[in-house]
C-alpha cells in the first residue's frame, strides 16, 4: 500500500472553551484533489491552516509525506499555497513574484530562470511577465499565486477559496482551467471552499465539515447521491427531506398517498429525495405511478423547478416539460419516484 502524501491523525484545535475543528482524521494518495466543505465557520480553514502550519494543533498529528510536521513552521513543509487575497507582493513584478520562493531556497540563477519560465508557459503568462499585480485581472492574478505556489514544487498544494473573489462567469472558467492544471502536473491538493458546485466539479475526495466536525467523507457521486446525514443531504444541492417510516410489508411510507417499496428495518425514519429523481410517467414505468398537482415552477433554462403536491406532501421535481404538459399552478401530473433514489438519512453527529 503506498504511503499517504498526507496524513491528518485526530487533529484538534480549540480557543479556549471553543472547539474549531474536533479528532479529524484524512488520508490524502499523490496527485489526488480533496476539497474541505462546509458553511462558514465549520472548521475548514483552521483545518488548512493547521496542515499549512499557519495554525498549531492543540492535538494529534499533521504528517507530510511521512514526516511528522505537526510543530515545524510552514517553510518546512513542503507545502505550497494560494490564499483567498492571492498575497501578491505589489512592488514585485509577475516573474519576480513566482521566482519568490526560489530566492529564499536560493536556487542558482539559471535553474531559477528556467523555472520561472516554465511556471509562466504553464500558466500562460509568458506576455505579462513584467506586469505588476495592480496591472492584472483578477484572474491573472490568480494564476500568478497559483504558478509562485508550483514553482517551488511542493508535495502538497493548498488553495484557500481561490474563486471566492471573481465574479460568476469568469469563476466558472477558472475553475476548470485550474482544476486540468492541478491534473497535468498531478499534484496532491487540498482545497477549501463552501461552494457546493465548485467542490462536486473539482474535487476527488469531499469532506464535508459542520460545526468542526467531519459529516462524511467521500466522492461527490457518493456525496451527492447517497448522503449519510441530514445535514449533508440539505447543504449539497436541492433536496425533499420527508419525515417516514418502513412497515411490516416492505413499503417506505411518506404519505397516505406515497409509499415505496423498500428494503429498510421497521420503524421511524427521515427520507430523502433529489428533485431529478421525480419524473413524469410515460406510461411504460417499471417505478409505482403517483398523482400529482402543480403547486408552482420555474423556468431556469436547461430545465423547470416545480413543487408538487402529492397527498399532503409538497415535493421539488426538477426537469423539463414537454409541449403538450403544462406546469401551471393546478395542473395535474402523473410522475414515478425510483425507489433506488430515495435515501434513508441518520442525525448529524453535532445535533
Amino acid at each position: 500500500m503506498t504511503q499517504s502524501v498526507v496524513s491528518l491523525r485526530n487533529i484538534r484545535k480549540t480557543y479556549g472553551d471553543y472547539v474549531a475543528v474536533e479528532n479529524f482524521s484524512l488520508e490524502m494518495h499523490h496527485g489526488e484533489i480533496v476539497c474541505l466543505l462546509g458553511p462558514s465557520g465549520c472548521g475548514k480553514t483552521t483545518t488548512l491552516r493547521m496542515v499549512a502550519g499557519f495554525v498549531e494543533p492543540t492535538g494529534g498529528a499533521v504528517l507530510i509525506s511521512g514526516n511528522d510536521v505537526t510543530v515545524a513552521p510552514p517553510y518546512r513543509r513542503d507545502t505550497g499555497m494560494v490564499f483567498q487575497s492571492y498575497g501578491l507582493f505589489p512592488h514585485m513584478t509577475v516573474e519576480q513574484n513566482i521566482a519568490f520562493g526560489l530566492d529564499n531556497r536560493k536556487m542558482e540563477k539559471a535553474a531559477k530562470r528556467r523555472r520561472v519560465d516554465e511556471m509562466l508557459n504553464l500558466t500562460e503568462l509568458e506576455a505579462m511577465r513584467r506586469r505588476y499585480p495592480k496591472e492584472l485581472s483578477g484572474g491573472q492574478q490568480q494564476r500568478v499565486a497559483l504558478a509562485r505556489a508550483l514553482a517551488v514544487r511542493p508535495a502538497v498544494l493548498l488553495l484557500d477559496e481561490p474563486f471566492s473573489n471573481l465574479d460568476a462567469q469568469l469563476r466558472l472558467r477558472l475553475r476548470e482551467e485550474m482544476h486540468s492544471l492541478i491534473k497535468r502536473v498531478n499534484i496532491t491538493t487540498l482545497f477549501v471552499t463552501h461552494d457546493q458546485e465548485e467542490a462536486l466539479a473539482i474535487a476527488d475526495k469531499i469532506v464535508v465539515m459542520s460545526k468542526g466536525a467531519v459529516e462524511q467523507t467521500g466522492t461527490p457521486s457518493e456525496i451527492y447521491d447517497a448522503p449519510k446525514t441530514r445535514f449533508v443531504a440539505e447543504f449539497i444541492g436541492a433536496c425533499n427531506v420527508v419525515p417516514a417510516r418502513t412497515d411490516s410489508s416492505g413499503q417506505l411510507v411518506l404519505d397516505a398517498e406515497l409509499k415505496l417499496p423498500f428494503d429498510a428495518p421497521v420503524g421511524d425514519a427521515v427520507a430523502m429525495i433529489r428533485p431529478e429523481a421525480i419524473k413524469l410517467a410515460t406510461g411504460l414505468d417499471k417505478e409505482p405511478v403517483f398523482k400529482a398537482t402543480v403547486v408552482s415552477s420555474s423556468y431556469l433554462g436547461y430545465s423547470y423547478r416545480t413543487v408538487i403536491r402529492i397527498g399532503s406532501l409538497n415535493l421539488l421535481m426538477d426537469g423539463r416539460f414537454p409541449s403538450e404538459i403544462s406546469p401551471a399552478p393546478g395542473a395535474s401530473l402523473s410522475v414515478t419516484i425510483d425507489p433506488r433514489r430515495v435515501k434513508i438519512l441518520r442525525p448529524s453527529e453535532k445535533q
